[in-house]
């Protein structure tokens, strides 16, 4: 790759002022967790330096921990009488509605008794985690805490539009609301945002506005720039082109083609192309651009090695690209990645599924290379009113071998949405069984409502089918597939509401969250770097566990399922007897979380729960264990300690 180019980037994006923001933030971010973390186990176990040693006063203290009785010898005792209490102060906790809301609610006297009247305000109460909300530069910062408030984690960045210090700044705000809910509830928040690049084909900007449609006539002049800035802004005598990288190639004289009517002639050349209309047309927003043949095609764009180097800089780790081309061309673009120094960057692609023509296997190679997809439908144009959604048989087998190879898939389901695309049975799978998340515009809140109540009516029913499917081939050499699927279908059966998931990478979470079950999935590890994608799969929540290491690997699994069973508790999204399921590694030695148990969860005692539950190779408990050995500092290797059989 050229060095002259690669300077050329650097000097546009501004790297190390991006790289200062972002580090800034970062740090920020960084104590605070760890400050929440400390407080909270402080709290619960008594030490001041992350619950690093167990002693006899922080077992006490866990046996102490909001009992004001000792607990019974026996977990299965008769405590109906303490659970009945507890529940009586959660229900007393909940707000009640005020008079004035319960007049409103009786305004039909009862005549709809039975049913909730609901109106488009209300949409953002339901299927809040499966939503990808697209961030624009009009968001405001109150729109941006309320989907955080309301359990958004995933979101996307459109970097053909703007400049990149109006995308930093969509992405320092978000941040910094990241921070704001993260006080104010006291635990982590951290989402997952990914980016779409830039064309590499040309398409002309947003007009201003960008339903704005501008008639050019014949000897008009307009000016062809790559500058940024006016991507967003395009006015009828100055048009934003993402062909920098072919401005170069053209001389004096050069036709021009914008959209399917209008022709251009270049007459002056500088830092842009000053061009005089030689047939005239209709100008609108993101209209196709066509150079002169003698133009040298690049396979990578200039815009694209620009958005790649900024998002390194501002730490985005998912990248989209606008198609997914060639074999040449992802071989190119991962090259582009490893000479900009981030080959580690997950490759999505976006793809058209009902433009895919053909019965061949040529998109076999994009679904094993990709590591997701974005995938978007368009409009039928013999019917544009209203049609039923068609596939050929290679997107038909395309969609499936992207889930049957556990790719995370991401939805646009705009057209469904505004009831321009009608669904059959037949493809009930392709809209509520694949994909992970579905996109959503942050300036149009209520553009999902009527899809995500055809969800809620049909996503259960499709789930369900899927796993009933027999027989199951697991494809995975460990086993984890078929566990994850246990783990689903136990959640399904006991309503469990949460799947806590403790482990150091997110293989596990992700496949669980293949299955699709309607339980939330708390992932608690100590990687930070899971923040960078986790929470694009299905359903899916980050719970970063910022304490030290711990020696003792039971001490750490014991703390970070705590650390969840807190958080869930705080946020009111686990009540009392209701089951969760833990899902963890039996042992230090492996290396995919290989054990499950479901439990009974206890609004009080949940503390001790864990202690007797979570370690088999202790018929006492963990720390009844530790006790009679008389520890009184730090633990002794795990090799020393687990009972030999």
């Amino acid at each position: 790759m050229d060095e002259g180019l690669l300077d050329n980037i650097c000097t546009h994006v501004r790297c190390s002022l991006l790289s200062a923001d972002m580090a800034k933030l970062n740090y920020v971010r960084e104590m605070q967790h760890r400050l929440q973390h400390q407080k909270m186990l402080t709290k619960v176990l008594g030490s001041d330096d992350y619950v690093d040693e167990i002693d006899q006063e922080w077992v006490c203290r866990v046996h102490r921990y909001n009992v004001e009785e000792s607990i019974s010898e026996s977990l299965d005792g008769d405590d109906t009488l303490g659970d009945e209490i507890m529940v009586e102060e959660e229900e007393a906790a909940v707000p009640q509605p005020e008079e004035s809301e319960n007049l409103e609610i009786d305004v039909w006297q009862g005549y709809f008794k039975g049913f909730q009247m609901i109106s488009e305000t209300t949409e953002g109460a339901t299927e809040e985690n499966k939503k990808c909300i697209e961030l624009l530069s009009v968001v405001c910062d109150e729109a941006l805490d309320s989907y955080l408030h309301a359990g958004v984690r995933s979101f996307a960045i459109d970097l053909f539009y703007g400049n990149f210090i109006e995308n930093q700044q969509l992405i320092l705000r978000l941040r910094q609301c990241e921070l704001n809910y993260s006080k104010e509830i006291g635990f982590p928040v951290s989402s997952t945002i990914f980016a779409k690049l830039s064309p590499r084909l040309q398409y002309t900007g947003l007009m201003e506005p960008p339903d704005l449609v501008v008639e050019l006539k014949k000897g008009d002049k307009i000016t062809l720039t790559n500058q940024r800035e006016l991507s967003m802004h395009c006015t009828k005598n100055c048009v934003y082109v993402n062909g920098g990288f072919l401005f170069n190639d053209i001389h004096l004289c050069d036709f021009i083609c914008i959209g399917p009517n209008i022709q251009v002639s270049v007459r002056k050349m500088d830092a842009n192309l000053r061009c005089v209309v030689e047939i005239g047309g209709e100008l609108k927003s993101r209209s196709p651009v066509l150079f002169p043949s003698r133009c040298s095609k690049f396979l990578i764009s200039q815009e694209e090695l620009e958005d790649i180097t900024f998002c390194k800089e501002v730490g985005l780790n998912v990248i989209v690209s606008y198609i997914g081309g060639t074999k040449e061309y992802f071989e190119n673009l991962q090259n582009a990645l490893t000479t900009l120094g981030c080959k580690n960057m997950r490759l999505y692609a976006r793809i058209v599924l009902n433009e895919i023509k053909g019965c061949d296997d040529d998109l076999n190679w994009m679904a094993d290379s990709y590591d997701g997809f974005v995938v978007e439908l368009s409009p039928s144009e013999q019917h544009p009113e209203q049609d039923i959604l068609h596939l050929c048989p290679t997107a038909d087998q395309f969609i499936k071998r992207v889930y049957q190879l556990q790719k995370v898939v991401i939805f646009q389901p705009t057209l469904i949405a505004e009831k321009r695309l009608i669904l059959e049975p037949t493809y009930y799978p392709h809209v509520f069984l694949y994909p992970d998340k579905y996109i959503l515009p942050c300036d149009r809140p209520v553009a999902g409502f009527y899809f995500f109540y055809l969800y809620d009516a049909l996503a259960e029913s499709v789930i369900k089918e899927a796993l009933n499917e027999l027989p199951y081939c697991d494809r995975s050499l460990t086993g984890s597939d078929s566990l994850a699927r246990s783990i689903v279908c136990a959640s399904i059966e006991m309503h469990a509401p949460l799947i806590f998931v403790c482990s150091l990478t997110g293989r596990m979470a992700a496949k669980i969250a293949h299955f699709r079950p309607k339980a939330q999935i708390i992932f608690i590890t100590r990687m930070r770097s899971a923040e960078a994608f986790i929470s694009l799969c299905h359903n899916v929540i980050l719970l970063l566990y910022n304490g030290k290491s711990d020696d003792n690997y039971y001490c750490a699994l014991y703390k970070h399922f705590l650390y969840g069973l807190l958080y869930a508790k705080s946020q009111g999204i686990v009540k009392h007897d209701d089951n969760v399921i833990l899902v963890f590694e039996e042992s230090a030695s492996t290396r995919l979380p290989n054990k499950y148990v479901a439990y009974k969860y206890h609004s009080r005692y949940f503390p001790q729960h864990l202690d007797k539950i979570l370690f088999s190779k202790f018929p006492y408990g963990f720390f009844d264990y530790y006790r009679g050995r008389g520890v009184d500092s730090k633990i002794e290797a795990v090799a020393d300690v687990v009972p030999t059989k």
